[in-house]
């Protein structure tokens, strides 16, 4: 019950409330497994979540949420022979079980929302670049316009 209350301020969950489809599932109940905190943030939320589908269906599944997150990729090009090369970060990932994975660099978005001013903060610290907004693109806008809020995987 530690941190219970700061469940309601953690976007991932909100957002994902919102989310659900009600014609699609009706959900039954909803267990909090853990909730994983990194100072006074929220940072990851299991649930065991018990629903049916539209067709009475049970439907009984872990439910891992995050919150919002952005990932840079960044294409540096060589301005003497126009070779291009993508910068990754090297991370040790306790989850894949292995130390030096490869990586797009990311962050946490915060509750701003401010994906380019969350990319350039990133960019900076990792490459010591700095951008500005019109300098980024925002590829999930890009392909899917404003009314899609972004990939959904989950990674290590």
């Amino acid at each position: 019950a530690k941190h219970f209350d700061r469940l309601f301020e953690f976007k991932g969950w909100t957002e994902w409330l919102k989310r659900v489809d009600d014609k699609t599932f009706t959900i039954n109940l909803i267990t909090v497994q853990s909730l994983d905190m990194s100072g006074p943030r929220v940072t990851l939320l299991k649930l065991m979540v018990d629903a049916h589908d539209s067709y009475g269906n049970p439907i009984p599944t872990s439910v891992v949420l995050r919150g919002p997150n952005v990932g840079c990729f960044i294409v540096i090009t060589c301005d003497e022979d126009n070779k291009q090369y993508v910068v990754l970060t090297v991370e040790n990932r306790i989850a894949v079980g292995r130390n030096g994975i490869p990586e797009l660099p990311s962050g946490y978005l915060e509750d701003s929302g401010d994906f380019a001013g969350k990319s350039a903060t990133l960019i900076e610290e990792v490459l010591g670049l700095r951008l500005s907004h019109k300098d980024l693109t925002d590829l999930t806008d890009m392909s899917f316009g404003r009314n899609y809020d972004g990939v959904h995987g989950i990674g290590g």
